[in-house]
């Protein structure tokens, strides 16, 4: 495999990556693509007759080229066709897309400072709440989450998010595919944490950039040990079918969804303190108002540009402040949450009258 100019192949994570000449972007190339070349150009010559000696010849390759390092501390930004978006001394600013960007990722959209009428009446009727100031805590916080997500900064506040509404239909689904549309499809994966303590299931979030998961069981007691592995940027070995183990950190951003709060034995701030949880108080269903099922559809069509420059002004606020924004919502949730996994707590807080 040739290199491009001064940039050779990177083996990361047990894929070869090469640099797009055309896209100056890096693209992995599947080990199965890596297997097929390997016999289409050595095939009969010695020790390379069978399908095992193009696999051992492949893993070679990749080993040869390992550099675990080449996209670890890049600039932050996100590359898309109109150049590369990026946030330098709290500022955003484009510029022609370059190798030593190191970017592997690439939007279909460009941000652009556009009007998003849909989206912006879209999150009033969401996060519009009676308590005072909650529904622009609650908008500036899924701004900087969006952000997270689309510029791959969520690994290094080591949060997970959770959207979490007890009745249904209040506008969780549409925020989830209009955010989904910030990360390219072929980064996106569906891992319950559930089953992140199977060397199968964790190894698929290798190379992830945003691990979305619609449902989670209700009273199973999520795994917290492999759970803060995997936010907490521990190291994490896997293994693929028919492949070799892989030892990698998360570079995931993850959302749950949920309409009941996650059951869990641990009650460390180690475990509460990996959450961000974001409540959507306007259940449709409740209320007796009609669903608009198009609604995500129609905004996905007309308003990606604007919201994905709004999603960059949310990271670099995030980025500015090094933390996210406070939400009397995630504190309150976050409070009874505590209090429904200890039934003390619980009792104290709702069947007695508390005093100084």
């Amino acid at each position: 495999f040739r290199s491009e100019e001064a940039w050779k192949p990177v083996g990361y994570h047990n894929t070869l990556f090469v640099l797009d000449p055309d896209t100056r972007l890096w693209v992995s190339l599947p080990l199965e693509t890596l297997i097929k070349n390997v016999a289409e150009m050595h095939d009969g010559k010695d020790h390379c007759s069978r399908s095992a000696d193009y696999k051992a010849i492949a893993d070679h390759a990749i080993s040869l080229a390992n550099d675990e390092k080449h996209f670890k501390d890049v600039p932050v930004g996100v590359a898309c066709p109109g150049g590369f978006y990026q946030i330098v001394d709290g500022n955003v600013s484009v510029v022609s897309l370059l190798p030593e960007h190191r970017q592997r990722v690439m939007l279909s959209i460009t941000p652009a400072q556009q009007l998003t009428p849909m989206f912006d009446a879209f999150l009033h009727e969401t996060f519009g709440s009676e308590n005072t100031g909650e529904e622009t805590q609650q908008i500036v916080l899924v701004q900087e989450v969006a952000g997270a997500i689309m510029l791959g900064l969520m690994p290094q506040f080591q949060r997970a998010v959770l959207f979490y509404e007890p009745f249904g239909r209040a506008g969780k689904g549409t925020f989830e595919r209009i955010l989904r549309n910030l990360v390219p499809l072929n980064f996106v994966t569906a891992i319950s944490p559930f089953k992140w303590a199977h060397d199968y299931h964790v190894a698929a979030l290798a190379g992830s950039r945003f691990n979305v998961v619609g449902e989670l069981p209700e009273g199973e007691a999520i795994p917290a040990s492999s759970f803060k592995t995997v936010i907490g940027c521990d190291l994490i070995t896997g293994r693929h079918p028919t492949h070799r183990p892989i030892t990698f950190t998360n570079e995931a951003a993850h959302l749950f969804m949920s309409n009941h709060l996650i059951t869990t034995k641990d009650q460390s701030e180690a475990f509460y303190s990996r959450w961000l949880i974001v409540g959507f108080p306007n259940s449709r269903l409740r209320s007796g108002l009609p669903l608009d099922p198009g609604l995500a559809e129609r905004i996905i069509a007309n308003e990606m540009p604007g919201i994905a420059y709004w999603a960059l002004e949310g990271a670099r606020r995030l980025l500015a402040n090094d933390r996210f924004s406070s939400s009397s919502a995630h504190e309150r949730l976050m409070a009874q949450w505590r209090r429904s996994t200890s039934s003390l707590d619980e009792f104290i807080h709702e069947r007695c009258v508390l005093d100084a």
